[in-house]
């Protein structure tokens, strides 16, 4: 259940993130390709259930400081 869990919590944000990066024309192209890198990212975490190496954490976190941008 757990897993299910897991999975819809990040199905979720990766639907939220590729409707910011279609949806947003205020996006510079370096925030656009930041967002698609975490979606692969995620993506990958998403199928191979592995926890993040420290540069793909960093990248998400960069990320998460970017959507935060949008919801303050």
């Amino acid at each position: 259940m757990a897993l299910q869990l897991s999975s819809q919590h990040i199905d979720g944000l990766i639907q939220g993130i590729e409707s910011i990066t279609q949806n947003r024309c205020s996006l510079s192209d370096e925030d656009r390709n930041l967002l698609r890198q975490v979606i692969v990212i995620l993506k990958r975490y998403k199928r191979k259930r592995i926890s993040g190496d420290a540069a793909s954490l960093l990248l998400i976190g960069r990320a998460v400081e970017l959507l935060s941008k949008f919801f303050v």
